[in-house]
């Protein structure tokens, strides 16, 4: 493996491990939201649904986008786009806001 291919798999994988380490916080806020807000556990549970579904619908969307685009502006644009979701996040003022960063 020469140089330019280990630095592009090393970029990759911090990226994916900060795709995850997003993804997989969002849970952790549940309670505090469901406290902060005031609203039930479904309300939460359906905000977090959706921002979850749209990850999923986007997944094989990126896939394709990698193929055609510079792989490394596209993994940048998505980890500007996680930091710009989760400062929206700690702005959030209700589930509406809510739901628009996550």
């Amino acid at each position: 493996m020469n140089e330019n291919d280990r630095a592009l798999v090393q970029f990759t994988a911090l990226a994916h491990g900060l795709f995850h380490t997003y993804e997989l916080s969002i849970p952790l806020f549940v309670g505090l939201w469901m406290a902060e807000f005031g609203v039930s556990a479904a309300v939460i549970g359906a905000v977090v649904s959706v921002g979850y579904g749209v990850i999923g619908v986007g997944a094989p969307v990126s896939g394709v986008l990698s193929d055609r685009l510079d792989a490394r502006r596209l993994i940048s644009a998505a980890v500007v786009g996680m930091g710009v979701g989760f400062g929206v996040v700690a702005l959030a003022r209700g589930p509406i806001t809510l739901g628009a960063a996550v």
